[in-house]
């Protein structure tokens, strides 16, 4: 969501920062997780993460050394989240150095999706539902209301937003240090798009940057019954915002 990126820059500069990369099962079956880097001279690929329901775990932990990493994870009901990244993967527990020949060499390849850690202090990957469903599906399971809440370096980043039935949005929120504090309010109408949030604004408290008829777009990435994660394609960064319900 652009609105929210936009709004922390305000009173937070940016900057690198790594941490445990941790992953969370957020679904109601027991998940399997894979992980893949680069190791400075080899492509790896690790596994299998068995998560129970409700659980996480921390493949990486201390401090990252990379800023992307590549997972593929799959539940025993036959839910997956795959991407275009291709890494050497086997049925067993498993540390496979080079992502080229898998086959060759007795493994099978999976598709892993990328995460940039981005700016980060801690990065926490929630698992839900993933996005297998149609646009109306999606649109049903984001009627309500939602609270967002980052820290950052120090900065605290809270937002409250509702989606109603009639496609409207109204989000409230601040951004705040222990100097400065900055108050959110929009309003505007909604709908889902190829899995998408097409938010567009109506008004706001910052009409100079949000001006009416200003569009948003977030890419549902997880969505799930008590939350769902997007990020902001034209954020280069990738970074990701998990929302969980009022």
């Amino acid at each position: 969501m652009k609105l929210l990126l936009s709004a922390l820059l305000l009173v937070a500069s940016s900057h690198w920062a790594n941490a445990n990369l941790t992953f969370c099962n957020r679904t109601d079956q027991s998940m399997s997780i894979a992980i893949g880097f680069y190791n400075g001279s080899s492509w790896v690929s690790k596994g299998w993460y068995v998560v129970e329901p409700g659980e996480c775990t921390t493949p990486i932990s201390g401090v990252l050394s990379k800023r992307y990493y590549y997972y593929y994870a799959e539940t025993t009901d036959a839910r997956y989240w795959k991407g275009d990244y291709s890494f050497c993967t086997k049925s067993t527990a498993f540390t496979i150095y080079g992502d080229d020949n898998c086959y060759g060499r007795g493994y099978t390849s999976k598709g892993f999706k990328q995460i940039d850690t981005g700016d980060k202090l801690t990065y926490t990957l929630h698992l839900n539902s993933g996005t297998n469903g149609t646009d109306r599906q999606h649109r049903q399971m984001i009627l309500g209301t939602w609270k967002l809440r980052e820290y950052e370096d120090g900065v605290v980043f809270e937002v409250e937003v509702t989606y109603t039935p009639n496609g409207r949005w109204t989000l409230s929120g601040r951004v705040y240090d222990s100097e400065n504090e900055l108050y959110l309010v929009a309003s505007g109408t909604w709908s889902i798009d190829n899995g998408y949030i097409v938010e567009r604004v109506s008004s706001s408290n910052m009409a100079d940057a949000f001006p009416r008829g200003y569009t948003m777009t977030s890419k549902i990435i997880d969505i799930g019954t008590s939350n769902f994660t997007t990020y902001d394609p034209s954020d280069r960064s990738r970074t990701t915002y998990t929302f969980v319900e009022e």
